[in-house]
């Protein structure tokens, strides 16, 4: 009985701590992605610098992933698993893609700092297609 009181306490206490941590990050998260999207209307020096940087550190955690599943990649080839390989390979290719993409918006960024415009309809560069329907 002692042990199994140990035991459920332990449990307890792992659960409320994960559960802690988890609410931290996710607020650190939405701290982010509160300050991201006021960003989205920059209209100063300062705001394109701070976007720039923000997604020249996308862009690299993108092809850190990119790195880590072309890794993956060639261990699952080494097995003989090609089907999971091909996963890996696609996954670190899209990364790639999502790397450059933000690469993109960071340069266009510095564009606008470096010409003096503020307005961040001039860094739409036609990159992201406009999914809004045509009338």
């Amino acid at each position: 009985m002692h042990r199994y009181l140990i035991s459920h306490t332990w449990s307890r206490l792992g659960m409320l701590t994960i559960t802690l941590l988890l609410g931290i990050v996710g607020f650190a998260q939405a701290r982010e992605a509160d300050h991201l999207l006021s960003q989205a209307d920059a209209k100063t020096s300062a705001a394109h610098q701070w976007s720039k940087t923000y997604y020249l550190d996308r862009a690299a955690d993108a092809r850190q992933n990119a790195a880590e599943h072309r890794e993956l990649y060639a261990k699952y080839i080494a097995r003989g698993l090609t089907v999971v390989a091909r996963h890996c390979k696609a996954i670190a290719e899209r990364y790639v893609e999502i790397a450059n993409s933000y690469d993109a918006i960071a340069k266009g960024h510095e564009d606008l700092t470096k010409d003096g415009r503020s307005s961040a309809g001039d860094l739409d560069s036609g990159l992201i297609p406009n999914d809004e329907p045509s009338s």
